[in-house]
């Protein structure tokens, strides 16, 4: 879960999963009057699930955050704009994430791909593009798709 500096209604935390080592106390003995959802993993597997919270929840953070300063400070455009963008992308991930991801990767369109590096050029973020390419071809590599020649 993501805790900021505000605090949540109570409802948010009695719906937070807790994710506990396998070989500790299950949780309905730890805290039997929490309602919450708890599972295990292996605790060598911590640091891993650990990291994957991190990129998604933090890393989809910073990708948000780059948007809306973009769209603020470079076209006058104000962040609210994007919230049916951000709302919709979130709906999809949680109700059919195997059809949630769109645009030119899953359609294997790599000629907007470089055309996307190029306009990145002396962005930070370029970098950051190509590794989601490379990841994205790693994971789920794209028949006849190769980014190899593609730079940040």
């Amino acid at each position: 879960m993501t805790f900021g500096r505000d605090l949540y209604e109570l409802d948010t935390y009695r719906r937070i999963p807790f994710i506990l080592d396998e070989r500790t106390t299950p949780f309905h003995e730890l805290l039997p009057s929490l309602p919450n959802p708890w599972f295990t993993i292996p605790a060598r597997e911590r640091p891993y699930y650990h990291a994957l919270c991190v990129m998604a929840g933090n890393f989809s953070t910073i990708l948000w955050l780059k948007l809306l300063g973009e769209l603020q400070g470079r076209y006058g455009i104000p962040a609210s704009a994007a919230h049916p963008y951000l709302e919709q992308m979130a709906t999809n991930v949680r109700i059919n994430p195997d059809a949630a991801l769109t645009g030119p990767l899953p359609r294997g369109d790599m000629k907007t791909v470089a055309a996307n590096l190029k306009a990145l050029e002396g962005d930070a973020f370029s970098a950051v593009y190509a590794a989601f390419v490379r990841a994205f071809e790693h994971g789920r590599p794209l028949p006849g798709h190769r980014v190899d020649g593609l730079r940040s």
